[in-house]
């Protein structure tokens, strides 16, 4: 994965595959995409927004917008340890 994260045109293909495939019916490629460069990211900008926009995209795709949101809430606060979704009800 890392040897693939130095090829940066070859990140942009897979991004571009997966948007298409996504926009086409099937987000498979844009769920599994945005899951692996968010654990390699590595703090990396571009790379950060390639998986918030898979991300979001997948899981709207999906009927998924709770996790949409949680993956825009990851994304707005990446320098957290941990981000709480879950409010407790009073």
């Amino acid at each position: 994965m890392y040897g693939f994260l130095e090829d940066h045109a070859a990140v942009e293909r897979s991004v571009e595959e997966a948007r298409r495939r996504c926009a086409a019916g099937d987000p498979a490629e844009a769920l599994v995409l945005g899951r692996d460069l968010h654990w390699a990211s590595g703090g990396e900008p571009v790379l950060e927004e390639f998986v918030w926009e898979l991300l979001a995209a997948a899981y709207g795709a999906l009927g998924r917008p709770a996790l949409a949101g949680i993956a825009a809430a990851h994304h707005r606060h990446r320098e957290l340890p941990r981000v709480d979704v879950l409010a407790p009800r009073c």
